[in-house]
């Protein structure tokens, strides 16, 4: 097979060449940026300093995205295909781009019917929401917009696979969404200090 043959036949990289490593530093710092801002907005003073805290956050969401990254690998190996690693990780920190919209509309603050479509009514309902609204009160169209882009990153990589990915990327989602449900059920009957 010819080198320019099998350059064509890799998935393509959410990110350009040598931009990789930029923008994936971008996406990070963007990403500690928007948690430090949460947590000088609790009105609560905590006991460590925002800075930690923010790093603290954007370790979680790394190993997020590397736990999002090797559940996809490992499903579809189980099913007998090759989802590589790396890239669908760079896949993954590239859709979060989607999240960081969704929240810079959330800080905006004023409820308005676009931007309760784009993000779900969840940011502007009061503190005592049920456990169904805190499971889907975030989900509008950007939410829709990053399952579309997670379900193509797949079929791309695993081209030629049909709607398999469709499938296991909707099961997840409403797993994790049952998930939710449970866990502020849970929770919610016990008090906590």
């Amino acid at each position: 097979m010819r080198p320019d043959t099998a350059a064509h036949d890799r998935p393509r990289s959410p990110f350009a060449g040598c931009l990789g490593p930029a923008m994936f530093a971008y996406i990070a710092w963007t990403w500690w940026q928007v948690s430090r801002a949460q947590i000088v907005a609790l009105p609560s003073s905590a006991a460590m300093s925002p800075g930690v805290g923010a790093s603290l956050a954007l370790i979680a969401r790394v190993l997020g995205w590397l736990l999002e990254t090797g559940y996809y690998v490992l499903w579809w190996k189980w099913r007998g295909r090759a989802l590589p690693f790396g890239w669908y990780f760079q896949w993954t920190a590239a859709i979060s781009m989607v999240d960081l919209l969704a929240e810079a509309i959330r800080r905006e603050g004023a409820a308005g019917a676009w931007r309760m479509w784009l993000v779900g009514a969840a940011p502007w309902r009061g503190m005592e929401a049920g456990s169904w609204a805190v499971a889907l009160g975030d989900v509008g169209l950007l939410a829709l917009v990053r399952l579309a882009l997670v379900i193509q990153a797949q079929r791309e990589a695993l081209a030629p696979i049909g709607w398999g990915p469709t499938g296991i990327v909707a099961a997840t989602w409403l797993a994790g969404r049952l998930a939710a449900v449970w866990t502020h059920d849970l929770l919610g009957g016990a008090r906590l200090p």
